[in-house]
């Protein structure tokens, strides 16, 4: 299970006083992703968030149906475009769909979508100053450059690692000494 991205913008809090996003977390937390989905849609449906549409397509991720959380995803990025593009908020949440859209063409076998996603979220002039948001840059990061650039990826997951462990977050510390092992095996 990989690290909720997703809760990394200012609003989480707020969201989570939501009780749609409260009863979605809490079926995520049950790995009931059918019906955190259905009441991430529902949220959407009602308020256009596109927080909500990005977690859809978190949720169809997590069930591996990566293309329709592709398609998702994409739409997100639609709505980013307009909102305030020079609201930290709005930078976040275009560093998240960044992330997605990288993420999901890693998972398709489009390794060279993936990196041109990753690029274009790598050269954001942004600083977040959010721990969960740079731990999952390094991680994915690391994710494509094990392949070709070996020491770079290491160097991306001790990142990721001190990220996690920053946070207290046992299941990305794993995650980050499961790939490092790989990596060095």
């Amino acid at each position: 299970m990989q690290t909720n991205l997703n809760s990394t913008d200012n609003s989480s809090t707020e969201k989570l006083s939501n009780p749609l996003w409260e009863a979605a977390f809490r079926h995520y937390q049950n790995q009931e992703f059918q019906e955190a989905y259905q009441l991430y849609k529902k949220d959407f449906e009602s308020t256009g968030d596109h927080k909500s549409l990005h977690n859809m397509a978190w949720m169809r991720r997590e069930m591996g149906f990566y293309e329709e959380a592709l398609e998702i995803i994409e739409t997100e990025r639609q709505l980013l475009q307009i909102l305030s593009p020079d609201s930290q908020d709005t930078k976040l949440s275009i560093c998240v769909n960044l992330y997605e859209l990288s993420y999901l063409n890693l998972l398709l076998e489009k390794p060279e979508v993936a990196k041109n996603y990753f690029q274009e979220y790598e050269n954001l002039d942004f600083e977040s100053g959010d721990v969960c948001e740079r731990a999952c840059f390094y991680r994915l990061k690391g994710d494509l450059l094990k392949q070709e650039e070996p020491s770079n990826a290491q160097q991306a997951y001790q990142m990721a690692s001190k990220c996690f462990e920053d946070l207290g977050d046992l299941e990305g510390i794993r995650e980050i000494r499961d790939r490092l092992a790989e990596l060095n095996a």
